[in-house]
């Protein structure tokens, strides 16, 4: 009976200090989340609400029954968008994601009026060299 009780609370106390190692590694190398003021692409106002974290380091620990091993990976910054549509120029969420994401705000070009007005200027649309 004493080398069973032994047995359990070493692998407690084992278990107890796995989970805390763990905790500790991940929550304190982390910084915690921030809800800032983004602009929005549309209205240049400082109007969004975002939920922001930094890029931090994650703990992956795998055990064998020989051995364990603890890797250290490298999370990218993210960001989450709260507000559901900008109050200054009423775009939706979606919208202002999609902008996020293409990087484009103006109007596409048209290629073939910039073709005409350069013609019309007189560039033969052949470049030559010396």
């Amino acid at each position: 009976m004493l080398c069973v009780e032994n047995l359990w609370n070493w692998f407690v106390r084992f278990v107890i200090k796995e989970v805390f190692n763990k905790l500790y590694t991940t929550f304190l190398i982390m910084d915690p989340h921030q809800k800032i003021k983004e602009i929005c692409p549309f209205c240049e106002q400082e109007v969004l609400e975002i939920l922001w974290w930094p890029s931090h380091k994650a703990a992956n620990v795998s055990r064998s029954a020989i051995a364990k091993s603890t890797t250290w990976r490298r999370k990218s910054e993210g960001h989450i968008l709260l507000s559901e549509k900008c109050p200054n120029c009423g775009k939706t969420k979606e919208e202002i994601e999609r902008v996020w994401k293409e990087g484009v705000t103006s109007k596409k070009v048209d290629y073939k009026k910039k073709l005409e007005e350069l013609k019309k200027i007189g560039f033969s649309g052949v470049i030559r060299g010396k």
